[in-house]
């Protein structure tokens, strides 16, 4: 069987969740001896580095092409010329459309993998052209993303957000139709396939995480760990700050840590914050600094740094959004909380009591073992890619 990824940025390095996920789909099937190739879409947000790709997944890449997605006018000739939403017709260049049809017409793959709507934008050409099975894997379901955000924001916003938005469900559904095959990462968005009644086979396969070799300190500091070029997470540390960390009552005995792609050095230097801005390695980082906060209210999907968290036996306090899809039980694997009183009353509960934090950690790990095992999980995508 022979498999060609096609992503929209590049896995490597691991710098947010998304490129995570990507990450260990291919480390999953370098892993089960499958054939794969990779074909990779970068831009000036996310630009293609080979050597931070190991050497053996490096081998694998076959196609790379960079796309200028930042500029009012490339989007805009790019929706122009294009029947997808303003959303993803960034993401299609014809160049690039050219390059696949050559490549699958000469390799001719069983199996194009689809890594995210985006990348699903190069589905019809191929359609046409190449006969093999088409999956793609959703790491959000991007219409309801986007109307968490538009709801969020202001009234001229939301105008000119909402046609696009109902463009953008409409073309998210009709290629979750047209799919051989579905992959979710959430187990949430089975639910909306069955209430969209799509008939495409479709298996949840969360992210899963490799046993570790380190471990929480359980230490009494607090720390937040996210991408600061996505909208979301910077409302999330705004909120923490100016609603949770201005009002904690112990916040001279404590520290709060933050740190995540983006971050720039000069931004939150408040008292009792320390801004570590990008860090090497993040398992390190979450081990190093006590109680994980995740005060997150936007976004579909997994949150992948809360699987990772969860393998590492972290303690961790966090909205319902940002658990969704997980699973997880409040008061036993988390703690739940969707009110700034709510987070300061759980950050004073488990940063006064060591034993709390080492209960709530290791529960948090023995379930993330039980039911995210990577090499479970990698099984279960080869036999989904061979039964459709």
């Amino acid at each position: 069987m022979k498999v060609l990824v096609i992503a929209h940025k590049p896995p490597f390095p691991r710098i947010d969740g998304g490129c995570m996920a990507t990450a260990q789909l291919i480390s999953g099937l370098q892993q089960e001896g499958i054939d794969y190739n990779l074909a990779l879409i970068h831009t000036q947000k996310h630009p293609f580095t080979e050597t931070a790709f190991p050497e053996e997944i490096r081998t694998r890449i076959v196609l790379t092409h960079f796309i200028k997605t930042d500029g009012l006018f490339q989007n805009l000739k790019a929706f122009s010329k294009n029947k997808h939403s303003i959303f993803t017709a960034r993401f299609f260049d014809p160049k690039f459309a050219a390059e696949l049809i050559a490549y699958c017409e000469k390799e001719k793959p069983d199996i194009i993998h689809f890594e995210s709507l985006f990348a699903a934008v190069y589905f019809d050409v191929l359609k046409a052209k190449i006969s093999a099975k088409f999956v793609l894997r959703t790491h959000n379901v991007e219409h309801q993303l986007w109307q968490d955000r538009a709801a969020s924001s202001n009234f001229l916003k939301r105008a000119a957000l909402k046609n696009q938005i109902s463009k953008l469900k409409r073309e998210e559904i009709l290629a979750f139709k047209n799919m051989d095959g579905l992959v979710s990462i959430a187990k949430n968005e089975m639910n909306f396939f069955t209430a969209e009644q799509i008939k495409t086979k479709a298996l949840w396969i969360p992210t899963g995480v490799q046993q570790s070799h380190l471990n929480s300190t359980f230490g009494n500091d607090f720390f937040h760990l996210g991408a600061m070029d996505w909208a979301p997470n910077r409302k999330a540390v705004k909120w923490l700050l100016t609603s949770i960390w201005k009002n904690y009552p112990e916040k001279n005995q404590n520290i709060l840590h933050l740190a995540g792609k983006g971050l720039l050095k000069d931004e939150y230097n408040e008292s009792g914050v320390k801004n570590h801005g990008t860090v090497c390695n993040s398992r390190t980082f979450m081990c190093e600094h006590g109680i994980m906060l995740v005060p997150l209210f936007e976004g579909s999907g997994l949150r992948i740094k809360i699987i990772e968290a969860g393998a590492l036996g972290i303690p961790i306090i966090a909205t319902a959004k940002a658990v969704e899809g997980i699973g997880l039980i409040s008061g036993e694997h988390y703690f739940e909380a969707n009110t700034a009183e709510a987070f300061i009353g759980a950050m004073l509960l488990l940063s006064n009591d060591v034993s709390l934090r080492r209960k709530i950690g290791e529960a948090l790990r023995e379930f993330i073992q039980t039911n995210f095992n990577q090499n479970e999980l990698n099984r279960k995508l080869i036999e989904f890619y061979r039964g459709i």
